[in-house]
This record gives C-alpha cells, sequence and structure tokens, in this order.
C-alpha cells in the first residue's frame, strides 16, 4: 500500500530543525509533554527598566502617591499653572490619569497610604501655608474627614493601609504616628529626624528611606520599623531627598532624588543591603510614587526644568 501526505485546512503549531535543534512553537499552541523531559541551557533574562508612561492631566511638584501601577493615586501637590497647591486627586488605571475627587483643602508635601480605592492623605502644607494635622479618607469617589494628627508636620513619609497606616517623621520631626482607620497615636521615634524622606511596607514591618536636614543635610540613611521601634540599617549609596520608592520592608526601590544635584539613580533593597538598579529616563524629585520593586510609577515632580507631569515605569529584571 502506498501513502501520500495530503496538505488540509490543519495549521502546523509546532517544528523541530534537524540543523540547528530548536524548537518552534506557534499560534498560541500548547506543549504537552507525555512520559519526561529535560530543558537544559536556560540563560535568557530581561533586565530592570523604566519606560515612559501616561502624563498627569495636571502638572505638579511635592505631591503624594499610593497604589499600585494599574490603580494609582496621585494627590494634592504644587500646580506651576495655578502658581498654587492643588485640592485635585488623580486616578491611574495602568495607561492614563483621570480626575478623580477632590480633596477638601489644596495641600502639599503631604503622606499618603493604601490604594487606590481606600486611600489615606495625611498633614502637609495646606492653602494657606500653614503645617496642617489633617486627615482625608478616599473611597475612590470622595475624600471625608478623619482623625487628626498629633503633631503637624510637612515633608512626611506615609506607608500602610487605610485603617492601619503610619505617617514618619517629616520637616523636621522624628516622630511616628499610628492609625486605625479612626484615630492617630504614637509609634516608635525615628533614630534620625527629617523631612522628604521616604516609607515602604505596612504597619509592623516598614523601611525609611533617603531624607534631608535642614534643607542642605542630604541623607542615606535606612531604618526598620518593627511596630515598636527604628533600627539602623545599611545606608543607600547615593544621599538624596524628594526620592521616590515602593515595595515592602525587606523588599523595596529607592528611585530619583535630590542629592548635589538631581539624579535618575534606582537602587534595590533585600532587606540587607542596597545596590544598583536601572535609571530612570527623567532626572526628578519631589514626585509622587506608587507600586512594588519589581512594578512601580513615577509621576510629577521637579524634572530639569520646571514641573512635571510624565509618568515612569519600573518594571523589574526578569531571570
Amino acid at each position: 500500500e502506498e501513502y501520500n501526505k495530503v496538505e488540509g485546512s490543519i495549521t502546523k503549531t509546532f517544528d523541530y530543525s534537524k540543523e540547528t535543534g530548536n524548537i518552534t512553537i506557534s499560534n498560541n499552541a500548547t506543549l504537552e509533554l507525555t512520559g519526561s523531559a529535560k530543558f537544559k541551557g536556560i540563560t535568557s533574562a530581561d533586565a530592570a527598566t523604566w519606560n515612559t508612561g501616561g502624563s498627569l492631566s495636571n502638572p505638579r511638584s511635592d505631591l503624594a502617591g499610593t497604589g499600585t501601577v494599574y490603580a494609582s493615586l496621585a494627590i494634592g501637590g504644587y500646580d506651576s499653572s495655578l502658581s498654587a497647591m492643588s485640592y485635585s486627586t488623580e486616578e491611574y488605571n495602568g495607561a492614563s490619569w483621570s480626575v478623580g475627587g477632590f480633596l477638601s483643602v489644596n495641600v502639599q508635601q503631604q503622606g499618603a497610604a493604601g490604594t487606590q480605592t481606600a486611600g489615606l492623605s495625611f498633614g502637609g502644607y495646606d492653602g494657606g501655608y500653614s503645617i496642617t494635622t489633617a486627615t482625608n479618607e478616599y473611597d475612590g469617589s470622595t475624600w471625608a474627614t478623619g482623625g487628626v494628627l498629633t503633631t503637624a508636620r510637612k515633608q512626611l513619609a506615609g506607608t500602610g493601609t487605610q485603617t492601619a497606616a503610619l505617617a514618619i517623621g517629616g520637616f523636621i520631626c522624628n516622630q511616628t504616628e499610628e492609625y486605625n482607620g479612626t484615630s492617630w497615636g504614637s509609634g516608635g521615634t525615628l533614630s534620625t529626624a527629617r523631612g522628604f524622606l521616604v516609607g515602604v511596607g505596612e504597619l509592623n514591618a516598614a523601611t525609611a528611606f533617603g531624607g534631608v536636614i535642614g534643607g542642605a543635610t542630604k541623607l542615606s540613611c535606612t531604618e526598620e520599623y518593627d511596630g515598636t521601634s527604628w533600627s539602623s540599617c545599611t545606608a543607600m549609596t547615593t544621599p538624596r531627598y524628594g526620592l521616590g520608592g515602593a515595595g515592602t520592608q525587606n523588599d523595596a526601590l529607592a528611585f530619583g532624588g535630590r542629592a548635589s544635584t538631581t539624579v535618575t539613580c534606582t537602587e534595590k533593597y533585600n532587606g540587607i543591603s542596597w545596590s544598583a538598579d536601572a535609571s530612570m529616563l527623567e532626572k526628578r524629585y519631589t514626585m509622587g510614587s506608587s507600586g512594588t520593586s519589581a512594578k512601580a510609577l513615577a509621576f510629577g515632580g521637579y524634572p530639569s526644568t520646571g514641573v512635571g507631569g510624565c509618568t515612569e515605569r519600573y518594571v523589574g529584571a526578569i531571570t
């Protein structure tokens, strides 16, 4: 008997090259292996990168940010087009920004915590250029008044959730306050009082890094919080303030900021030490930031000239 192969409408999705030994799978086909298989020599990796995202509707500096790369909040800040502080909120969906609810007061240099649908904004400079104790809670559409801080301050850091947040440091303060969703209470004191620092993590497991003393001394110091007290850890390589940050206590990212000049450098923290990572596309400081150490956002701030509205998205290395 003789057999002749007839080509029909079947689409070939699996191919093997006798010359190179390469296997090709196409058309979203699934490779099913029966028996055992062994893969060797897989060494490819994608390096960490920063990419451009959608721009803020209102370019501003000294704003606060919280959330994830797919659901972030940009809160308040200084709007150069108005030559005034902003009460606006913008929401990011992973591609573009849209207008959200308005704060009850204009504010800049405040702390923030939580998510896009359960956010928190506290402290900072209000529209009358007074340092405020005000706290506002966001439900995804509107802001409502929350419990007031014990100590009024600006340039502070914030992290945690809407019902379990930390207010850290500020100009010039070493105090930590803890929020339970209703009121603020005293927490441990930082070893180094400072403003324009960053905080990441949770109420009982946070890390604070960077900052400035008196507008002149840039800091690289890093401290970890266990829910009761702060302890000093390995410092960043580059001292700076007004930087962005994202991540958790033992897996954090620090990016941008102001050293002797404005920088693009990024450093990654593993709970023990800091190491250099991919540089940002644009120099900036006093920006908003959000996300994790694997996927982070930087938006607004002071770039090389003027006030910026651009967004950059960080994607960590894939090995």
